[in-house]
Formats: structure tokens, sequence, C-alpha cells
């Protein structure tokens, strides 16, 4: 899983770390970069399975992710497990362009994505963990808001009368 940003750095591209909105030029080229990570762990000797879960790391749920497309049950599991970590580990870190997200406030991110970005198990289990301790010192918390579990309840229940 630490591998699976690697095609990030060695792109070396300014706009990673600046303020603003991606040109859909940036947009594209950054689009590349599960495929120069898998490339990369091809190259430090990961296991074709490791690779394929790097390359698939930005596929959605809905199957509008990126490299190939896929969606549902076509991207393999431990790809959607590492799909809704690297998002909240993302919102949960400061970036250029925004402070980091409190533990609740990616929750729900994670809640208000779930079924089209996120798969809705991988979700409901990582809601379901305690909180984070380790992530805590990242991500300040802020005032307590609604109950995630409701939410992540009524949201199911949408994300159910959808696919039926």
């Amino acid at each position: 899983a630490l591998a699976h940003d690697l095609g990030e750095i060695t792109m070396n591209r300014d706009y990673l770390y600046r303020h603003g909105t991606l040109s859909e030029e940036e947009r594209v080229d950054l689009a590349r970069h599960p495929l120069l990570s898998e490339r990369e762990a091809a190259v430090a000797g990961a296991d074709r399975g490791a690779q394929l879960l790097i390359r698939w790391h930005h596929e959605w749920w809905n199957g509008n992710g990126y490299p190939d497309g896929l969606r549902f049950e076509q991207i393999p599991l431990g790809a959607r497990i590492l799909r809704v970590a690297d998002a909240y580990a993302s919102l949960t870190d400061a970036r250029p362009f925004r402070n980091a997200y409190s533990e609740q406030q990616a929750r729900r991110h994670l809640i208000e994505w779930t079924g089209l970005e996120f798969d809705p198990r991988v979700v409901r289990t990582l809601l379901a963990l305690e909180p984070f301790k380790e992530l805590q010192g990242y991500a300040p918390e802020v005032e307590p808001g609604p109950d995630l579990n409701i939410i992540a309840d009524e949201l199911m229940e949408r994300v159910q009368q959808l696919g039926s």
C-alpha cells in the first residue's frame, strides 16, 4: 500500500503541490500515475497481485475511475479497500490547497461518495471501526456533528433503493 503513489513521485510535477484547480491537461497527466506506480512496483519486485492493486487504486465503484474504468465487483476487493484508505489518508492530510479534514469530516465525505466512488461495504466496515487514534494529530476534531451511523444507514438505504 505504501507504493501506491510512487508514480506521482516519479512524475515530479509542480501542479501536485500548488494551490488551485488542475487544468484538463494536468488532470489527464495525473491520471497516468497508477500505471507509473504499477511499473515502479514491478521494478521493486512486488508480486503481480500487488502491482494490480496499485494500478486499480483509483477505480471508482460506479466505473468512473481510472485507468481502466472497472466497476463494482470487477475491482478486486483489495483495490477497493486501498481506494477508501487512500481517500481517508488524503483527506486527513493537509494539502497546499486545503486544510486537513477532521476525522468526522473525512468520514462524512466517504459517506457522501459511497456508491459512486467507494464500495458501500468497504465504507460501512471503515465506519464501524473506532476512531483512528494515530491520525488525530493530523486531523484535529471539530464540534460534534450529526451521528454518522445514522447518516450512513440513510445513505445505504438510498443506495439500495437506487440499485432496485
